[in-house]
């Protein structure tokens, strides 16, 4: 099949990895090759004003490439993957009107299962019970939050981590809504909504370390902790927001909680972890690898090749 033939298709065109591994990058020269927009699947960059350390793209670069689904949500929002699918649908039919291949990068894992699976209670949450449960996030923090889910559904809240907010207040949506425990099987999955090819963007852990590292101490040096202190002055700390890797750290530091080289060190170590479960995510998705330390003109090469050998419907 012809690259053209996939605009008419509607194949979504994935580009996942790690962070910091150059997803954004090559996304951009896919982009300006393609002749369309980024779709953003970033749980961080949705938000107004996080700029710096969701490493999101620059107005310039916004000028070259329109990017889609940054900064749609005020910082004291909640914001689930059922919203983010709601988004991406009126993306989605924008750029097929406008005859653009449909490019979705990000790192966000979640954020692609939303769009690319049904799920069996994707409509069936009240905005009654989702406001419910946004208050008590916000007056308990993560921790109550997942208090709660434990005492409904203590395999679940075993397999999602306190401040993975989204994850638990989608499993207390779904036992508040159905009575049924996410880990009996409410998000099972059917079909898919939309076709799609996803490439997975990768290197070895040493090396996607380095460039973690490199990236944090680049965020430092543009800017980070200025932004950080600003967002602290009008943002309510326990938001979903705040809870974001490059933001609660240096939140600690100004708070007086810890040294500077404390918390940069503490940030690092919760990028390299948070890495690591966004590639333990990904190997239960079907996705194409591609190396990271090939030329964006090579992987390009590489990505047209498997989907003009791909059959759709």
């Amino acid at each position: 099949m012809r690259v053209q033939d996939l605009v008419q298709n509607g194949v979504i065109i994935g580009i996942l990895g790690a962070t910091a591994v150059g997803k954004s990058g090559f996304a951009f020269h896919l982009a300006k090759k393609l002749g369309t927009d980024i779709v953003s699947a970033d749980s961080m960059q949705i938000y107004k004003g996080f700029d710096i350390g969701t490493a999101k793209p620059t107005a310039r670069e916004q000028a070259e490439v329109r990017h889609h689904l940054i900064d749609i949500a005020e910082p004291d929002d909640y914001f689930s993957g059922m919203d983010y699918a709601t988004a991406f649908d009126k993306v989605y039919y924008y750029l097929r009107e406008n005859y653009k291949a449909i490019l979705m990068v990000g790192g966000t894992g979640f954020y692609f299962d939303s769009v690319l699976k049904k799920f069996d209670f994707d409509n069936s949450v009240s905005p009654q019970i989702r406001e419910e449960l946004n208050s008590i996030y916000l007056s308990e923090g993560a921790v109550g939050l997942h208090n709660r889910l434990r005492a409904v559904d203590e395999e679940s809240a075993a397999q999602i981590h306190p401040n993975n907010v989204k994850r638990v207040m989608r499993a207390l949506e779904i036992y508040q809504t159905t009575g049924i425990k996410r880990s009996q099987g409410a998000m099972e999955q059917s079909q898919d909504r939309y076709q799609s090819v996803l490439f997975e963007l990768a290197t070895d852990r040493e090396e996607l370390y380095r460039r973690i590292n490199r990236r944090v101490d680049a965020m430092l040096n543009n800017g980070l902790l200025d932004e950080v202190r600003e967002l602290k002055s009008r943002v309510n700390p326990q938001s979903q927001s705040m809870q974001g890797i490059g933001y609660k750290e240096l939140v600690c530091y100004l708070d007086g909680e810890c040294t500077l080289e404390e918390a940069v060190e503490k940030l690092k170590q919760n990028t390299r972890n948070y890495a690591k479960r966004q590639i333990t995510y990904f190997k239960r998705m079907n996705t194409v690898k591609l190396d990271a330390s090939k030329s964006a003109d090579e992987l390009y090469t590489e990505v047209v090749s498997v989907l003009e050998n791909k059959s759709f419907l």
